[in-house]
């Protein structure tokens, strides 16, 4: 103890010395005006060493960990024995004794004469030698003492320039596929196929449009009726944005700096919520073109989650800082599912400061909600006018001139043909396009004449026509293709994998046993089926692994509308009403049984192509084994109450299953394939197929139901559940072996053995399966068998254990479950186990959990059963935690990097070493001796 005292008077003699050299330094600077430099730069060397000394004295009092470096800093020849002789004889050369005393003029007296006796030009020399070596000493002991904060410092330095600097052009393009989750340049490139010159440029020379351009307001939102030919316009307007950023500099702002143009166009088949994907897609298209991260789009994709609305702003606050300004065209907002969240978003795009460098220029159709909010933000421009109507009429004499039957007729047909759609359209671009496609087929110049005599008024009233027009022997087909197309697209939110003309047709036959009236003997062709469709259907070619293919959807959002609404199925062409529960269930299950009748061939060239996904997709076995698993998420509400589509999915997720394995490869490959996003599935951390099933249960339903609890498919796992009496749940045991990434992000293998209550206990937040399992299926023990069979204490010692506690209380509701289990009677401090729950929640940073235990009576300074078991070497548990046997709380919340837990984590390890200390905790462990 002695040298500790020893220790503290230096450091105080220190602190002093510097203190009485400041003062004199200081009483120089303020009362004279000749005086020397030195002694300002003396001044400000002994402030900052007094602050590093006040720092070691704070230190020495309170944290006695960190007695070993200050014992190596007080060694003789040390640092602190350096730099107190320098400071000592610093002190020397401005003697505090020199100060006048007395009465203000008395000093005013004495000053002048001050100077002289201080004989700087003869210490100079010496006092510049003696002040370097107290600025060498003062950083190593700042090191020392520092060494944490300047770990973190360090760090956050590292990543700044990694991200700035050191990203390779792989990597930047990595993290913006990460960030690609809906890609609408397919939108684009096709309604830039379908734009006729000419049109849409009575926009540019409006006032609104040239104010919008200007930066004069920031949003500009141009509306119209269902057809009216938005999207193509808007593609039309991004293209002449994305001219005027390249040649017009007074579009440029100020002098280095960048403007761009972005767009997104909202699609009705994606089914979704469009707001996450237009901020993800809009970030990346900055990012590329900024050619650069920012620190807050990389600190998020190194989580490995999903990101976050909050986080995505922020994401483009920061991105934004490239540009001077960036022109963002977002179409068919009304095509958004819950659309009230993207005009949120485009609100606070519109209004709030952060975001000012942005013009945005919003297209829609005018339904009160839209217009209640674009109102407030926007300069409004409205498509209903001559200049709409006069784009019609040169559109159709464009098509008219330039498709090849219409060459063939007489001149003054296709001249009536004109006059007559141009005026019948009434601003619907959609139902002009629909017209010359029923008069395409018609070779009669009489019933071409009846037709123009008697065009439909409406687009409804034109699809009716369309589709009582088509041959009895194609119905059957076209329907097929309307169905399959939209159990695709419900399937695969992604445009990049629209269904193929080959699923189509090959599916057509397969499934035939469905419809009794399918053509079974068909001899169609991918050129018969685009004729049988017509402009329902939009066909684009290109190719999958050099086989030519089209790839399908649905022509028009009006086209989807009308098929699904009830005036379909009340119209004389009920036939091709597609109800979306009937059309599901149909597809579904005409899949899920394809699935289960067909062996599963994985292409190994899948590996080796552009698009591996796609070549799975193109061929019906393949198809049917994946699609039959990703629709899962999407439909699970509509099969979760099907008992019949129920028993087809706990033959798909059966391990007993043959091509279970092989399914599973499958699905392996195809959701590694880059850039490849589906709503539900991707934004998932765990997947039935990457559980390895070593030993299954002989209870196939638990089997099942373990992987729709680690598939995360509430719905059905409750479903399924229901069923099972309890007591299977505590009988049925099964093996298996998944992947877990440790702290530093090293991919380890483990295996659990043991019963489904264990395994999810053990599993659940690791996984980011949260309450669910453990609620739900030690719920049904609790409530149904009196004792419930299973210790309480048992589920908590293994439920305390490994997650990333960050922001799981609102997404997962863990500290509410172990406040259930102590309700229940568990034992906080789970006697029997090598490690209490407490020890788990510090290494956790689980405050939380730790403030539940402590309110329970946990032991404070408890360290585990010297005679329980450790858990199995190869378990989660054993790998993660059989460590902290021997070791209390405080000692694991003090010495966290010891046992493998990230430094980045100092700040909230040393918050919970504080909150355990004023508990009453010691620090204790056996390996490293009582009291250390």
């Amino acid at each position: 103890m002695a040298e500790f005292v020893a220790l503290g008077a230096s450091i105080i003699a220190v602190i002093q010395a510097a203190e009485r050299i400041h003062k004199v330094c200081k009483f120089f600077i303020e009362n004279v005006d000749n005086y020397p430099s030195d002694l300002r730069l003396i001044l400000i060397e002994t402030s900052s060493l007094k602050a590093v000394f006040q720092s070691l004295e704070f230190i020495d009092k309170h944290d006695s960990d960190a007695s070993t470096f200050l014992k190596e800093l007080k060694e003789p020849g040390g640092p602190f024995a350096g730099c107190l002789e320098s400071v000592l004889e610093l002190e020397k050369l401005v003697p505090p004794g020199m100060l006048p005393t007395g009465t203000n003029s008395t000093k005013r007296r004495k000053t002048e004469s001050l100077v002289n006796a201080l004989a700087w030009p003869f210490k100079r020399d010496k006092a510049r030698t003696l002040l370097n070596d107290i600025s060498q000493y003062k950083s190593t002991i700042s090191t020392a003492v520092s060494v944490e904060i300047l770990q973190d410092v360090q760090t956050v330095k590292r990543d700044i320039k990694e991200v700035a600097q050191k990203l390779t052009d792989a990597e930047r393009h990595e993290i913006c596929s990460w960030l690609d989750y809906s890609d609408p340049s397919l939108n684009h490139n096709a309604a830039c196929a379908l734009y006729e010159a000419g049109t849409g440029d009575w926009v540019l020379r409006t006032d609104e449009w040239k104010a919008w351009r200007d930066k004069k307001y920031r949003c500009l939102w141009i509306y119209g009726i269902p057809g009216a030919g938005k999207t193509i316009l808007a593609a039309h307007l991004t293209e002449e944005l994305a001219k005027l950023v390249q040649t017009n500099p007074s579009t440029q702002p100020k002098p280095g700096t960048k403007v761009a143009c972005v767009y997104y166009y909202c699609f009705h088949a994606r089914n979704q919520d469009e707001t996450i994907p237009f901020l993800r897609w809009s970030v990346s298209q900055l990012c590329r073109k900024a050619a650069s991260i920012p620190i807050q789009v990389y600190d998020i994709f190194k989580l490995g989650t999903q990101p976050t609305l909050t986080q995505l702003l922020v994401s483009l606050e920061a991105v934004l800082q490239y540009f001077g300004a960036v022109f963002v065209t977002v179409d068919a907002v009304d095509e958004s599912q819950q659309r009230q969240n993207l005009l949120d978003v485009l609100v606070d795009l519109a209004n709030d400061p952060r975001f000012s460098k942005l013009q945005l220029l919003v297209t829609s159709r005018q339904y009160l909600d839209i217009k209640e909010v674009m109102s407030k933000i926007s300069h409004p421009l409205s498509m209903s006018n001559p200049h709409v109507e006069a784009d019609i009429e040169r559109y159709v004499v464009a098509k008219v001139r330039s498709t090849y039957k219409f060459r063939r007729w007489p001149s003054w047909l296709c001249d009536e043909v004109q006059h007559t759609l141009a005026v019948g359209a009434k601003g619907m671009f959609r139902w002009a396009v629909c017209q010359l496609d029923i008069l395409r087929r018609l070779n009669d110049i009489g019933k071409i004449r009846l037709a123009l005599n008697d065009l439909p008024e409406t687009l409804d009233d034109t699809y009716i026509r369309i589709l009582s027009s088509i041959d009895e022997e194609d119905r059957p087909l076209l329907r097929h293709t309307l169905w399959m197309i939209s159990f695709h697209s419900a399937t695969y939110t992604s445009n990049k994998l629209r269904v193929t003309d080959n699923i189509i047709l090959s599916s057509y036959t397969a499934f035939s046993t469905q419809d009794s009236s399918a053509n079974t003997n068909h001899l169609y062709t991918p050129d018969a089926l685009e004729e049988v469709c017509g402009c329902l259907v939009t066909f684009l070619h290109g190719d999958v692994a050099g086989m030519p293919r089209r790839f399908a959807s649905l022509a028009h959002y009006t086209v989807r509308e009308f098929v699904e609404s009830g005036r379909s199925i009340s119209s004389p062409v009920r036939y091709f009403h597609c109800q979306p529960d009937e059309m599901s269930r149909a597809m579904f299950s005409s899949v899920a049984q394809y699935a289960l009748n067909t062996d599963v061939h994985t292409p190994i060239q899948a590996k080796d192509s552009d698009d591996p996904e796609m070549l799975l997709l193109d061929n019906l076995e393949n198809y049917c084994q994946i699609s039959a698993i990703v629709s899962l998420d999407p439909l699970e509400s509509m099969i979760a109450g099907d008992k019949t589509l129920m028993a087809r999915v706990s033959e798909l997720l059966s391990p007993s299953d043959p091509r279970f394995s092989g399914r599973n490869q499958m699905l392996s490959a195809f959701f590694c394939a880059p850039s490849l996003h589906i709503t539900g599935t991707d934004m998932k951390t765990t997947h039935f197929w990457d559980l390895g099933w070593i030993s299954a249960s002989t209870d196939r339903d638990i089997n099942v139901l373990v992987n729709l609890l680690f598939g995360a498919y509430r719905i059905m796992s409750e479903t399924l559940a229901s069923t099972l009496h309890p007591r299977r749940l505590i009988s049925a045991e099964i093996s298996v072996a998944f992947e877990h990434r440790d702290s530093y992000a090293n991919k380890i293998t483990v295996q659990f053995g043991g019963t489904v209550i264990e395994f999810f206990a053990q599993c659940s937040k690791v996984l980011d399966l949260g309450a669910l399992p453990v609620r739900l299926l030690y719920g049904r023990l609790v409530s149904e068998l009196q004792p419930p069979s299973i210790d309480p204490t048992t589920v908590l010692a293994q439920y305390s254990g490994p997650h990333d506690h960050d922001g799981c209380e609102k997404a997962y509701d863990c500290v509410t479950i172990v406040e259930w289990l102590l309700s229940l009677g568990a034992d906080p401090d789970a006697p029997g186990y090598p490690v209490t729950p407490l020890q788990i929640a510090v290494a956790n940073r689980d405050v939380n959990c730790i403030h539940a235990l402590l309110q329970a009576g946990a032991s404070l300074n408890r360290w585990g059963d010297a005679n329980g078991a450790g858990w199995d070497p190869g378990t989660l548990m054993g790998v993660l935690y059989n460590g902290l046997h021997g070791n209390s709380p405080l000692y694991i919340a003090q010495h966290y990097d010891a046992f493998g837990f990230w430094a980045s984590r100092a700040t909230e390890f040393n918050s919970i070493a504080k909150l355990l200390v004023e508990m009453g905790a010691e620090s204790l462990s056996t390996t490293q001796g009582l009291g250390t």
